[in-house]
């Protein structure tokens, strides 16, 4: 389901209503996605005592109804349009469950925002300071966190974080790709295009709220498959377990979009693995089935993370440099006639 799609359900649900002298329902309605791609909604209440709740309020509980608790997308939508949801909503969203720090929220026309954005200081009853900013966190006991880290939708941050996405990727690819990536203003156009519509970008913050890294997602065979293209990380913080960390999000993201398969495709230009200078051509099975690594490669990340080798395209990146390609089961079930 698109954004545009939540946004109709929602509104085809307002209606402002009279249940009696004290009470009126349904000038607001609101529609959420949960993680597992189940849609749920719901209507605000109002009374004459102030006993009634919030339309987001009565879609989290219709969710929680059914024993889940994290939200990929919401919206609130009234007779003259979007609603941002209030301080009140904002706060249940986040407490429900730590992961909904990562909720998108519609705000307007074209408009998404993650849930830190609305919520920069949270309350908090843990301890810690109502005026640190809140982030995802990874809880090792009912009151003690480790690292914590905050995924933001890049098509909703400005000119200046597209800058800094496009000068780590030049720095991060200038050693297993250079041709790919020649110059910064090829870094920055790469961004630009991972913001166009239907595709997918997201980026993995640190707790000065700089990109740590960042991955894009193509959509192909109808939603089915999901390319990621391109991942990258901070030189600095390479090989820090922030790669699985991306990929891992973009996992959940299929998931909840009913997605069947991910795909990924890198290269060697540099002589890093046994296909580099091989006609591949002459026997590709064999060569991929001896495949080895003769220097650190992207190869040995994928495999790491589950991916498995699916392909290879001969002289894709130049005469003698392969592009190779892997790809990971996301909802992967038995086709008729398998074993």
């Amino acid at each position: 389901m698109t954004d545009d799609d939540l946004i109709q359900t929602a509104k085809q649900l307002v209606g402002e209503f009279k249940t009696s002298d004290d009470c009126v329902a349904g000038g607001v309605a609101a529609a959420l996605i949960s993680a597992s791609g189940h849609v749920y909604t719901g209507v605000c209440v109002d009374t004459a005592c102030s006993l009634g709740f919030c339309a987001e309020h009565a879609a989290i509980a219709e969710m929680l109804k059914a024993r889940e608790s994290e939200i990929d997308t919401i919206v609130a939508v009234c007779g003259s349009g979007i609603v941002p949801p209030c301080g009140r909503c904002r706060e249940l969203i986040r407490q429900i469950n730590a992961t909904n720090i990562r909720t998108r929220v519609i705000i307007g026309p074209r408009r998404v925002v993650t849930l830190p954005e609305l919520l920069p200081f949270r309350f908090a009853a843990d301890g810690r300071s109502d005026r640190e900013p809140a982030r995802v966190t990874r809880s090792v006991g009912r009151r003690g966190f480790v690292n914590e880290w905050v995924f933001v939708d890049v098509r909703t941050q400005d000119a200046d974080f597209i800058d800094k996405l496009a000068e780590l990727s030049f720095d991060a690819f200038r050693e297993h790709a250079p041709d790919w990536l020649p110059t910064l203003d090829a870094a920055r156009q790469e961004v630009r295009e991972s913001l166009e519509q239907g595709r997918r970008s997201l980026a993995l913050l640190d707790t000065a709220q700089e990109p740590i890294g960042w991955a894009g997602v193509i959509p192909h065979s109808g939603g089915r498959v999901w390319e990621i293209h391109p991942i990258a990380v901070r030189t600095a913080d390479q090989g820090k377990g922030y790669g699985r960390l991306l990929v891992e999000q973009v996992e959940r993201l299929a998931q909840s979009r009913g997605v069947l398969t991910l795909f990924v495709g890198t290269s060697d230009e540099t002589g890093a693995t046994s296909l580099y200078g091989v006609n591949l051509y002459e026997n590709p099975l064999s060569a991929l089935a001896t495949l080895s690594c003769r220097k650190s490669h992207t190869c040995e990340f994928w495999l790491r993370v589950g991916f498995r080798i699916v392909g290879v395209m001969p002289d894709e990146e130049g005469l003698g440099k392969p592009g190779i390609h892997f790809a990971k089961p996301v909802h992967r079930k038995a086709a008729p006639g398998e074993a």
